[in-house]
């Protein structure tokens, strides 16, 4: 099956960036100039110019650096004459000094200015990339889009087949192995994607995060409303409770298939931080038992606006919600164990 997701850009030199600062900025350069797929999104013809530029200029320094400055042993001369009982020419010694010095000094200030250009070039190839910030999530968009287009006539042909047994049981076995190829291309999507996520925002996208899958999935709140009591949570006997398919596990056919099979309730899509802070605080109310919804300006905004949720009642919300977890997984084992319930 032709592919339709971008072709990377070629393999370019990239420059090795002095990049010192550990702030947002500097990581997303680090992110973006370690994928090929995402240097692919930049202007090809500005980014080849600066590279060009750079790799030029650091090469100026280096040959500036080693080209010998000439100098007179007159240390040496005056010696030998002195020994020798011969005159000394001060009128040309100060002339002979002051050439040598400002040989030096010339050389000196040629390296110096020819110091700042790397530097210069550094920073155009900062902007580029920082002013192209929301680009890269777009591109990965239409990736993703065009990948799970591709999905869908082979999870069609699957028909409801949901594993390798299955599908080799059900003569399926050939569109099985497809669908494995797009998960690891899906896989290695997403692990962009996390990469930016991460570059801008190092604390709220860590594995198993409600917030990373509400980065992938705009509609999670409404496929998994209770995701964010599930987090770190186990039932009565200590087992973690279980998610509806492999949320955070790119790289499992069983997430693609769900994806795919659910993909208008799911809505899986590239999400920026602040789009996944959006989706996040959906879950989080929809755990806590409060719909909301948006405002007239776009805002996150409770459906009850005349009455606001403090911290605390938002925290009461969600102790509830937990508890009412635990005390619906308690009934369910006791009527398995009245029989009520088949195991």
């Amino acid at each position: 099956m032709p592919s339709n997701t971008k072709t990377p850009a070629p393999a370019r030199k990239i420059p090795n960036l002095r990049l010192h600062a550990q702030d947002p900025e500097t990581r997303l350069v680090r992110t973006v100039l370690a994928s090929e797929r995402l240097l692919g999104v930049l202007p090809q013809d500005e980014l080849d110019a600066l590279c060009t530029a750079h790799a030029a200029a650091e090469a100026a320094v280096v040959a500036a650096r080693e080209l010998p400055v000439a100098g007179d042993n007159i240390e040496a001369e005056l010696d030998a004459a002195h020994r020798a009982g011969k005159p000394t020419d001060v009128a040309e010694l100060v002339a002979r000094f002051g050439a040598a010095q400002a040989a030096r000094d010339h050389h000196a200030a040629a390296v110096r200015l020819l110091g700042t250009f790397p530097g210069r070039y550094t920073d155009d190839i900062i902007r580029l990339i920082v002013n192209h910030t929301a680009a890269f999530y777009g591109a990965l968009q239409d990736d993703l889009d065009a990948l799970l287009d591709r999905a869908e006539p082979i999870v069609t042909a699957l028909d409801g087949v949901s594993s390798a047994d299955e599908a080799f049981d059900k003569g399926k076995a050939d569109e099985w192995a497809q669908l494995r190829t797009l998960t690891r291309e899906y896989h290695d999507l997403r692990q962009e994607h996390f990469n930016l996520l991460r570059s801008e925002d190092l604390t709220n996208f860590a594995p198993g995060s409600p917030r990373l899958a509400a980065a992938m999935f705009a509609g999670i709140s409404s496929v998994i409303p209770d995701l964010a009591s599930r987090e770190k949570t186990a039932d009565l006997m200590g087992r973690p409770l279980t998610l509806p398919f492999p949320v955070y596990a790119t790289d499992d056919v069983a997430h693609l298939l769900a994806a795919v099979r659910q993909r208008s309730a799911l809505q899986p899509y590239v999400g920026t931080p602040e789009d996944a802070g959006d989706a996040e605080l959906q879950v989080r109310l929809g755990t806590a038992g409060v719909p909301a919804v948006r405002g007239p300006d776009g805002e996150l905004v409770t459906a009850r606006p005349e009455r606001s949720i403090s911290a605390r009642d938002l925290a009461s919300m969600y102790r509830r919600a937990a508890n009412a977890g635990f005390d619906k997984i308690a009934e369910e084992r006791e009527d398995r164990a009245r029989g009520i319930i088949p195991d």
